[in-house]
């Protein structure tokens, strides 16, 4: 059923629309081949995009400012599935993820994709130096707490394998490019080396995911010393090419 809005953002709503459908033709123009699940595909951003379209004209920071993101984001989603043998893997569009911290907090993101076995994709279609990438490495994105949240889950972010970031090579990104801006929202190499305060904040998401944190570490110690795994986790971070960077991918 296609989202009826009321009167008040009706004319939000016809403008978003038009917006988000110029944007999934666009997409569609580059590729070889129908789009096979083209329908569905299409309502499942369609709606996504529409939802936090709206939410940002809600909130009045206008329609012609949140538009260009999530429509490269939703372009970004379309291309990536358009291969049959890539949709078929797929159980969810933006599915709710939530999790509670150690001091009661409950924390909520949307995951982009949910594949087969619960595994969590995010797709990203940000430019190496952009301002989302900016704030991504100063901490002051809700992508921080996005990525700190889907580590938290429990239930389907079980080893690093569960999780994994797509990023757009329209943008002119590479993995090991993203895997430094990662590493470097994570860890600081200045005169001071170690864990920056949402690194820290990272290693506490993952400590707090018991199954997690043994598949990262294996024969951790019935009462494990939680400072000397914080250490270890820096070593980690400090490295993008380690394995624990191998959940960002570039499409």
């Amino acid at each position: 059923m296609e989202y009826q809005p009321n009167n008040r953002k009706n004319q939000w709503y016809l403008q978003a629309r038009n917006i988000i459908k110029l944007s999934y033709l666009e997409s569609l123009s580059g590729l070889e081949g129908p789009l096979q699940t083209a329908s569905y595909v299409q309502y499942a951003v369609f709606c996504r995009t529409l939802r936090t379209t709206l939410d940002l004209v809600k909130e009045n920071q206008g329609m012609r400012n949140a538009s260009p993101y999530q429509t490269a984001a939703t372009a970004f989603v379309i291309r990536t599935l358009h291969n049959p043998n890539s949709i078929s893997t797929v159980t969810g569009f933006e599915t709710l993820i939530e999790t509670i911290n150690d001091g009661g907090e409950i924390n909520t993101a949307f995951a982009d994709i949910i594949q087969e076995g619960d595994k969590i994709v995010e797709c990203k279609s940000w430019e190496l130096n952009g301002i989302a990438f900016q704030k991504f490495v100063e901490g002051t994105s809700g992508s921080v707490q996005q990525f700190k949240t889907y580590l938290s889950d429990q239930t389907r972010v079980t080893s690093m394998d569960k999780l994994e970031y797509w990023f757009d090579s329209k943008k002119g990104v590479n993995a090991p490019q993203v895997k430094e801006k990662f590493k470097l929202m994570m860890y600081n190499n200045g005169a001071e080396p170690g864990l920056t305060p949402q690194g820290l904040q990272v290693f506490d998401s993952i400590w707090g995911n018991l199954a997690l944190r043994s598949s990262i570490w294996n024969n951790i110690p019935v009462n494990p010393n939680k400072a000397d795994y914080q250490s270890r986790f820096a070593a980690i971070a400090a490295d993008s090419n380690n394995s624990f960077y191998n959940f960002i991918k570039v499409k």
